[in-house]
């Protein structure tokens, strides 16, 4: 409380609107119980929430966060996703620097990936997507498929059950759906589905 309710006062606030904010966020983030805590002594997840709200007091109209989610468990990610969607409801412009791209992926309007400090890629990004000049296409199935794949197929991610191949030419897809069924191979699922964000991080940074 004194270390937040002092960040507040920096920025303006009397004491008495401060503490009140401060109460407000901790509130919303489950920090109640460690209020009067020596935030040395919290755990990192809860460190880096009491980091995040040094940030909101004031209700500010741009935030710049670096690795919002580093640390949190699955239950306090979707606290503070909740947390991000409503401010970006209410117009908060949100600058985020982030690993995981899904969560880039999930909030971004516009991106920019570095390599080394220079830019590899910027701008919107379904429009980054649509200017790749390519789709992707998935299969899941419970059946071993892998000798029915060629050396020509780009196979881009693979897991227990699902296969996902760059559609490099307009029928590559139909075709090889077609010569799954032909031989009784179960399919659970067919998709196709445009390039991940980590997919194209990856093709951009990892050369």
């Amino acid at each position: 409380m004194e270390q937040l309710s002092y960040i507040s006062s920096l920025k303006g606030q009397n004491l008495k609107e401060s503490k009140k904010e401060v109460l407000y966020w901790c509130d919303v983030l489950g920090l109640n119980d460690y209020i009067n805590s020596p935030a040395e002594q919290l755990s990192k997840g809860n460190q880096q929430k009491v980091q995040l709200i040094s940030a909101l007091i004031n209700n500010p109209t741009l935030l710049v966060l670096d690795e919002p989610f580093s640390g949190l468990d699955p239950v306090n990610t979707k606290l503070i996703k909740t947390v991000l969607e409503y401010l970006i409801s209410q117009g908060v412009y949100i600058i985020l620097s982030s690993h995981q791209m899904s969560v880039v992926e999930e909030y971004c309007e516009n991106i920019l990936i570095l390599d080394n400090g220079n830019s590899v890629v910027q701008g919107n990004l379904n429009e980054i997507k649509r200017n790749l000049g390519y789709n992707n296409f998935l299969i899941k199935t419970s059946d071993d498929i892998s000798k029915f794949i060629t050396d020509d197929m780009k196979l881009v991610n693979k897991t227990v059950d699902t296969y996902e191949f760059i559609n490099t030419s307009d029928n590559l897809s139909n075709t090889f759906l077609k010569k799954l069924l032909d031989n009784n191979i179960n399919i659970i699922q067919f998709e196709i589905k445009e390039p991940s964000l980590q997919e194209i991080f990856i093709e951009k940074v990892g050369k």
